[in-house]
């Protein structure tokens, strides 16, 4: 270990040289040492070197720039704290993308988009921050606006990248308002390749989870297009179609009346086969959510505005409380199933969970929970749980459905 930590330490010195050709070695060996040496990263960050990469991002030479991004890229896997933490390194980042199509190269372009999704994937410490920095944001949906002219693996980074930004939901209004949008429903409507309809898709079901998205869906007729790829004439992958299922779940969720009236118009027979291919075919998550949808809208009909099995007919003045495996209502058990008014629900225990009346919502699935719960986050931290704001209709498939509690709401609330 001494001696790597003295091999790096001579490497790192090295980066401040006057001879350009000296500083491109030792980033060339610093980018090997850390690929395929993952005890190294964490020295390489100790013995200060990142500072130097960050600035070498902005260098003119491509060498330099290419072998900087990439030892970034390998740092941010296990040394994630050190990279974030440096001055500069998110605006040294956000400066090579944003110059994708001009003075950058294109594999450090690829390297600082996959360094976002690196830093983002697996944890959401960094969300926040990354998401924060709007120029990172701009320069990824300009990626995909360029879609025509920028090559494949540098907009699937891109896409990975908006998609470890939109998991942290208050970034999602943010990427609409930069055009996120209309340059994701461009490529999949102008791009015919599997994976990048996938991926596009996927970022797609994660941004149409914030009020701001039923107005830019609207504009680029993105009910419609997400209705067609459940066409199984299209031969949209099942990926694609559960990702649709997830964005139109999501948009209902959020987008309020009229974009719930757009969601049930444009889910006609065609694609109807489309959900229930996923309730056949799909992932575990997959099948789950295209029950939801077809309840949501109604289970034998899903264009049907009179179906008395959907959701949104459906009437009652009181808060239902289904409990599902909830360990802090055992007077309630398992799948017992009651009606209480809010104030009884107020009165019986602090931990209940309700919502109120004024939230505009009408599925809340999955990782809204913890915009719910945000100041319990304490006390649900080591459990799973789901919230699910929907109608009675939701008995006939509850043992389907892994959920800790569900919470329905007088319909005044829609």
């Amino acid at each position: 270990m001494d001696e790597k930590r003295r091999t790096v330490a001579s490497l790192v010195s090295k980066l401040s040289s006057v001879s350009e050709r000296t500083r491109i070695d030792a980033l060339i060996e610093l980018r090997q040492m850390s690929k395929l040496d993952p005890e190294t990263r964490p020295i390489i960050a100790e013995a200060g070197a990142i500072p130097f990469l960050a600035e070498t991002l902005y260098s003119s030479s491509h060498p330099s720039q290419e072998n900087a991004a990439a030892t970034l890229l390998n740092l941010s896997i296990s040394a994630k704290e050190p990279l974030v933490s440096t001055r500069g390194v998110l605006d040294a980042i956000a400066h090579v993308i944003s110059h994708h199509s001009s003075s950058s190269s294109a594999s450090a372009v690829q390297s600082a988009a996959a360094t976002i999704h690196s830093l983002l994937a697996a944890t959401d410490d960094y969300r926040p921050s990354v998401g924060a920095k709007r120029d990172i944001v701009y320069a990824l949906v300009d990626i995909l606006r360029c879609h025509v002219s920028s090559p494949p693996r540098t907009i699937k980074d891109a896409l990975k990248a908006l998609f470890g930004i939109a998991l942290y939901p208050p970034n999602r209004a943010t990427m609409v308002h930069l055009g996120v949008i209309p340059a994701l429903f461009a490529l999949v409507v102008k791009d015919g390749r599997v994976g990048i309809v996938e991926d596009t898709t996927a970022v797609i079901a994660q941004v149409a989870g914030c009020e701001e998205s039923g107005e830019a869906f609207r504009k680029v007729a993105g009910v419609g297009v997400l209705a067609d790829l459940l066409d199984l004439s299209t031969g949209a992958s099942m990926r694609s179609k559960e990702n649709a299922v997830s964005a139109l779940l999501n948009l209902a969720r959020c987008g309020g009346e009229s974009v719930v009236a757009e969601v049930r118009e444009a889910l006609t027979d065609i694609a109807a086969n489309g959900i229930d291919d996923v309730e056949d075919n799909g992932s575990a998550k997959g099948k789950n959510k295209a029950k939801l949808l077809k309840v949501l809208f109604g289970d034998d009909d899903v264009n049907d505005d009179n179906s008395s099995n959907s959701v949104l007919s459906s009437g009652g003045d009181k808060i239902f409380l289904i409990c599902m495996k909830y360990t802090y209502l055992p007077c309630i058990g398992v799948g017992f199933y009651t009606t209480f008014s809010i104030q009884q629900l107020s009165d019986m225990n602090p931990k209940v969970i309700f919502i109120q009346q004024n939230l505009k919502c009408i599925l809340v699935i999955h990782e809204l929970i913890e915009r719910f719960l945000e100041i319990r986050r304490e006390s649900f931290r080591n459990q799973r749980q789901t919230l699910l704001i929907l109608y009675a209709p939701l008995l006939q498939i509850l043992n389907d459905i892994e959920l800790q509690f569900l919470v329905v709401a007088n319909r005044n609330l829609f």
